[in-house]
């Protein structure tokens, strides 16, 4: 194949380029126009130089050879006959041109080294000029015919060549051995009369050999030029022997350079035109090549393709599908006429075709990427679902010229990804639930020690395991909550009460909320805080929380003896609240994985710390929430621990004054209420009954809903702390029986239940009020004298 596209690119029938045309055309102008400057000066008389023969000639030959060597090159590629015959006249042109050397009179000897006499060299000279007129004409013969060589190309070379040869040396045989005999064509240096016909002749053959070249149908680049080497030739015989004297005229000189300039210019154009035509077979062998190479990738590619467990497919840029790998046929058990084109949709399934249609002609009109999830058919005849990605192949403008696309099956994934969602929404209905069984044996504990705590002074040993309890119980209630909002943060339920507060009103709030537990640790908790009133745009509460979780986890990691210390700043646009503690550090690795939801530094076994491992990750979750960050920092182990609490800043404002104390539930009530406490702990309702009877409430008990309703219509009471999880009929059937029949007591909800989704359910359920166990029992006194007797007095 390259061969032959070798021989349609071979000069003979190679078209000229317009540079070819444009440098033929230039060559040919400056050459007339020499001739015809140097014609009035052509029989001027000049001084015989001894080395511009020799030189010259050595020159012309040398050309002439190499001009040969490349026409045998071209034609061995295209076999015409014209190109041997060029190739041929080369030959006989550097032969005679030898012969005529050697044969001049003082070249290399007086006489000539192979002198035949006065008449040689002039013979010499027109044998050679004829013998190229007539191969020029050949020439002009056999490319209007466009003949062949046949045989093998070494004898057909060799024959061609040593008939050249042969014609060449008769031809210096008869100038050598016979001059003498032939008409004188020279008389001393100068043209004798006998010599017009000779000279005439050769001229008018180089003329017609020109012209017939010229006129070549299909013009190549090698006629072109070859007719203009002609006319060169043609301007050189007038110049040495029409239009001059003989020997050493400006004529003799001229022409023999018009010769030797004739045959370069051929020489220079092959060179030419053979570096562009060889330039031209690379490409053609790079183009092969790499159709061969495309063709070795694009089998590797299918076989690679074939393997991969994807299915796969190839599309054209309109989006007509031409190429599924075996693993879509295997799938879908469909054939490549079903699928082809736009047959792939049989196998989607319907309910999501249009959508899946939709994407994919915005892509193809776009050139955008494609990536979507959706089932497909198998040959089974069920659905599964698969990720699809549909790459665009581009070329080099940029412009899409095919799709690749893979479908990958993911349903088992998909299936894992809801199967840990599922688990997930269990967990966190289990951490709901624990929260709520956890908060029921709080209350009475918590109401236990409320009442413990107010009555009159007791022992040291009671009054000590009074604030131990306390404390404990206030921990654990915190973990608890803890553990519910950090599940409510991760399901995205937490709603936040955002206003404009005073962040150091909630910093002093979780110092004193803190603040029992580091003395009953011996240590020392200080704060310093800025003299300015900072403010931010945040929940109170969530915000005191955050705080306090990190205050507590300062005091839990710091030994006795140890220092705690809280300091709140503020630049431009932050205001930050540091922790800072002396306790015992964290290892860098572990810096970010504190902050993980129930991270955990060391074994259970060898804790010595208590806590769930969430206090933190509530902390930093808090913070995001607010369009803060949470940050930890240590030296290292042993040497103390440094969290940063940052918040965008609302304002600043002038210097506070030291806050008044707040205010704390009042002792007795003003007036007594009859209230009704409905739990089915026992326990639980009876303490709660018995604290409010000591503070001078009328009160009663009832365990279940229908009995809340029965002691309802008996005792009348102004306020009914009604539990939720009950038998018989639960608290939201109760509160919905009592709106229904007219009552308007005061319906607090007292349940461990404390989502944001319980609240709106109890509030659609007729309660005006939602407290989370465990109750504090200061905030049910506060509530009971916050009320109005008269609006909440039940209508007798």
């Amino acid at each position: 194949m390259l061969d032959r596209t070798a021989a349609l690119l071979a000069l003979d029938h190679q078209a000229p380029s317009e540079s070819s045309r444009r440098g033929a055309l230039v060559v040919f102008c400056l050459s007339l126009g020499l001739f015809a400057a140097l014609l009035p000066f052509a029989k001027t008389q000049a001084r015989a130089v001894a080395l511009f023969v020799p030189v010259n000639q050595i020159v012309l030959v040398a050309n002439e050879l190499i001009t040969m060597v490349l026409l045998l090159g071209q034609w061995h590629l295209a076999r015409s006959k014209a190109v041997l015959l060029l190739a041929c006249s080369y030959l006989f042109c550097a032969t005679m041109a030898v012969v005529h050397l050697l044969s001049f009179p003082g070249a290399f000897a007086s006489g000539g080294v192979v002198g035949g006499g006065a008449q040689t060299t002039a013979y010499l000279y027109v044998f050679w000029h004829t013998g190229l007129a007539i191969f020029g004409l050949a020439y002009a013969i056999a490319r209007r015919r466009d003949a062949q060589t046949h045989g093998t190309w070494s004898q057909t070379a060799v024959a061609a060549l040593l008939a050249t040869l042969v014609a060449a040396a008769a031809a210096a045989f008869v100038a050598i051995a016979q001059s003498e005999s032939l008409p004188p064509l020279l008389a001393g240096n100068h043209y004798s009369a006998g010599f017009n016909g000779f000279r005439y002749g050769q001229w008018l053959l180089m003329a017609a050999a020109a012209v017939a070249v010229w006129k070549t149908p299909r013009r190549s680049t090698l006629d072109l030029w070859f007719a203009v080497a002609l006319c060169g030739s043609f301007f050189e015989i007038g110049l040495v022997a029409i239009f001059n004297a003989g020997r050493f005229d400006v004529g003799f000189y001229a022409g023999r350079i018009y010769a030797l300039l004739a045959s370069l210019s051929v020489l220079a154009m092959l060179l030419v035109e053979q570096a562009r035509m060889h330039l031209a077979l690379a490409r053609a062998r790079r183009t092969i090549e790499e159709e061969s190479a495309r063709q070795e990738v694009e089998a590797r590619f299918r076989l690679m393709v074939d393997a991969m467990p994807q299915l796969a497919w190839i599309a054209r840029a309109d989006g007509w599908i031409h190429w599924y790998n075996r693993r879509w046929y295997e799938y879908t058990g469909a054939t490549a006429e079903d699928m082809e084109g736009w047959g792939w949709q049989k196998v989607h399934d319907p309910a999501v075709l249009a959508s899946v249609m939709e994407r994919w002609t915005r892509s193809i009109a776009t050139g955008e990427p494609f990536e979507m999830v959706f089932p497909l058919k198998g040959a089974d005849g069920r659905f599964r679902d698969f990720l699809t990605r549909v790459v665009p192949m581009r070329d080099e403008s940029g412009h899409v010229t095919q799709w690749f696309g893979t479908n990958t099956d993911v349903t088992r994934q998909i299936e894992i990804e809801q199967a840990l969602r599922e688990s997930d929404l269990r967990k966190d209905e289990f951490l709901a639930t624990l929260s709520h069984e956890l908060r029921n044996p709080l209350a009475p504990i918590r109401t236990a020690v409320e009442l413990i705590s107010r009555a009159e002074p007791l022992p040291k040993l009671a009054a000590d395991a009074v604030r131990i309890l306390d404390r404990q119980s206030r921990h654990l209630t915190r973990l608890v909550d803890d553990l519910l909002e950090l599940s409510r943060i991760t399901q995205g339920k937490l709603n936040l009460n955002v206003q404009r507060i005073s962040l150091n009103t909630c910093v002093r709030d979780a110092v004193e909320a803190v603040r029992p537990a580091a003395l009953a640790a011996g240590q020392r908790l200080e704060m310093d805080a800025d003299s300015l009133e900072l403010f931010v745009q945040g929940d109170a509460t969530r915000i005191t929380q955050c705080v306090l979780n990190l205050l507590t986890n300062a005091v839990k990691f710091t030994p006795h003896g140890g220092q705690s210390r809280i300091a709140v700043s503020h630049d431009s646009r932050f205001a930050r609240v540091v922790v800072a503690d002396t306790g015992v550090g964290i290892p860098a690795e572990h810096l970010e994985r504190i902050f993980e939801k129930f991270s955990q530094l060391t074994p259970a076994l060898q804790r010595t710390h208590g806590g769930l491992g969430i206090g933190l990750a509530l902390a930093r979750a808090l913070a995001h929430m607010h369009g803060g960050e949470v940050r930890a920092s240590s030296p290292g182990p042993g040497q103390g621990s440094t969290f940063e609490l940052t918040l965008p800043l609302a304002d600043v404002q002038a210097p506070h004054s030291t806050a008044a104390p707040r205010p704390t539930p009042g002792e007795p009530p003003i007036g007594a209420r009859r209230v009704l406490v409905v739990d089915d702990n026992v326990d639980a309702a009876a303490l709660l009954a018995d604290s409010l009877r000591h503070f001078g409430h009328e009160v009663r008990e009832a365990h279940d809903g229908a009995q809340c309703l029965q002691v309802t219509r008996e005792f009348e009471p102004h306020v009914i702390l009604l539990d939720l999880g009950m038998p018989v009929m639960n608290g939201l059937e109760a509160a919905q029986a009592l709106r229904r029949s007219g009552n308007r007591a005061f319906l607090v909800a007292v349940t461990g239940w404390g989502q944001e989704k319980d609240r709106d359910t109890t509030r659609a359920s007729g309660f005006d009020l939602h407290l989370t166990k465990p109750v504090d029992l200061a905030q049910v006194l506060s509530i009971l004298e916050s009320l109005d007797r008269d609006a909440r007095t039940v209508e007798q």
